[in-house]
């Protein structure tokens, strides 16, 4: 068994909020850096660009997996440079988890399921998009094994922060407002136990609607909202988002 030091105990954080609400220039302009940006989608630099309209310096590279094979071995190696004491980043952000999960590993399960298609579905689109519980599972394990890289790299001193999209009422918890925005139940289902942290982002809009920052993020399930914090609880679980105050215990 390997010894877990506290200094090694870094926080491993879910943040989901709607489109456009802050969540990710947030991330950006207040976790510690150096970060290592892993954008799903390709669009980290506009979170800098705002950064940098406020004449603010970010310490940030920005990578973009090409597949879900090359995102695993990437965190692979990044968790034996941890362990070796020599990877330079202090912050890796996996920007967004709901798109890699709905989009990239809904299309490569389908992809893969499709190349071994014969008969009269060959080639068909409606085909295509037909799944069943064994493509369900696949996604589920992979984005599984996924979390559980995440969390070991942040058992070796670097916060590991993943975002996601929002997700009102959802169906595999009715009792929940909104909770993050994941297409299978049963990750869904075991996000508290994957992460140590899960917050929400409540926008901060003025009277145009246009964004201001610092947006809200809460740790409150009172809102009806998924939420966790793990050990004491602050006294204030709602605070304006800036995760170097709110984890000043490891950004310090």
């Amino acid at each position: 068994m390997k010894t877990i030091k506290r200094e090694h105990n870094a926080p491993f954080l879910l943040v989901y909020g709607d489109t456009n609400s802050g969540k990710t220039t947030s991330i950006v302009r207040t976790a510690p850096g150096s970060i290592l940006y892993i954008s799903a989608e390709g669009d980290a630099w506009k979170s800098v660009d705002v950064c940098e309209a406020f004449k603010e310096k970010i310490d940030i590279e920005i990578v973009q997996p090409e597949s879900h094979e090359d995102l695993m071995d990437s965190l692979n190696k990044m968790i034996a440079e941890a362990i070796a004491g020599t990877f330079p980043h202090k912050t890796v952000v996996f920007d967004s988890g709901t798109f890699w999960m709905n989009v990239k590993l809904a299309i490569r399960v389908e992809d893969d399921r499709n190349d071994g298609r014969t008969g009269v579905d060959a080639g068909k689109l409606s085909a295509q998009s037909q799944s069943d519980w064994t493509e369900v599972n696949t996604a589920n394990s992979q984005m599984s094994r996924l979390t559980d890289l995440l969390k070991t790299l942040s058992q070796y001193g670097v916060m590991v922060i993943m975002t996601a999209q929002l997700q009102e009422n959802p169906k595999w918890n009715r009792e929940l407002e909104a909770g993050p925005c994941f297409n299978y139940k049963d990750y869904n289902k075991a996000l508290k136990g994957y992460f140590d942290y899960i917050g929400f982002t409540i926008p901060n809009l003025d009277e145009h609607g246009t964004v201001q920052y610092p947006p809200k993020l809460s740790f409150d399930d009172q809102q009806g909202y998924l939420v966790k914090w793990r050990g004491v609880q602050p006294k204030k679980l709602t605070t304006p988002f800036d995760l170097s105050k709110r984890f000043a215990w490891f950004c310090a």
